[in-house]
């Protein structure tokens, strides 16, 4: 009897001591699935989640921006974080901390397009317009127009 307990014991703290938190991913490999296991939280709505999994590669600068750690990831993997806090951002209605992180990080094409969306959900119609425009999106454009022409009908 006392060697049962005592094996129960032992089984308890070592599976205390799992729970503990764990070292940040070092092979790439590990960094993948994590950054994987991220992209699918934020497509769940699991914003949380998303967060402390994406907390060894992302941190805030001394300004208040929200900055990848250099070197921590690479490749394909870093493009996918980059995609992921994009999403993250976005979908946590986090716009200037977006607008910040879309200008140090997506490629020229996409900080456009996202800053576009931005105007276009904070309901600055021109500026919408304008940008849909110049990225030569003119049915986009119109579109917004039509979308600011039918919320003014409505206020009416």
């Amino acid at each position: 009897m006392k060697t049962i307990l005592l094996m129960a014991f032992f089984s308890w703290a070592l599976l205390g001591c799992s729970i503990a938190p764990m070292a940040p991913p070092s092979t790439a490999a590990e960094k993948a699935a994590k950054v994987d296991a991220a992209s699918r939280a934020v497509k769940i709505g699991r914003y949380n989640q998303a967060e402390l999994l994406l907390s060894d590669y992302v941190y805030r600068s001394a300004k208040g921006s929200l900055k990848l750690r250099r070197l921590a990831l690479t490749g394909e993997t870093r493009t996918q974080a980059i995609d992921t806090v994009t999403s993250l951002l976005w979908e946590t209605g986090r716009d200037v901390t977006l607008t910040n992180f879309a200008a140090d990080y997506l490629p020229r094409y996409e900080r456009d397009v996202t800053l576009c969306r931005l105007s276009e959900r904070q309901a600055r119609y021109q500026d919408a317009y304008r940008c849909w425009n110049e990225l030569g999106h003119v049915d986009r454009a119109d579109r917004v127009l039509r979308t600011q022409a039918t919320i003014e009908i409505l206020r009416d």
